[in-house]
């Protein structure tokens, strides 16, 4: 997705890290939610946040060593 790839640009440029739940929460179509992880399909329900808490975690675990 376009505004995902400018995001992760300007990580870079700003030499910052960028948590990309995107790849992990959507279909292989790249745009629509998988099943199971929101009742309506944008906002993440108890099992969508720990998918994006796996993400997370070791980003966390990493900046804190």
């Amino acid at each position: 997705m376009e505004i995902n790839a400018l995001i992760q640009r300007l990580t870079d440029e700003y030499d910052t890290k960028y948590v990309d739940y995107h790849s992990r929460l959507v279909k292989e179509d790249g745009l629509t939610m998988q099943e199971g992880i929101s009742r309506e399909g944008v906002h993440p329900n108890h099992k969508g946040y720990t998918m994006m808490s796996e993400v997370l975690t070791p980003m966390l675990e990493e900046f804190f060593r």
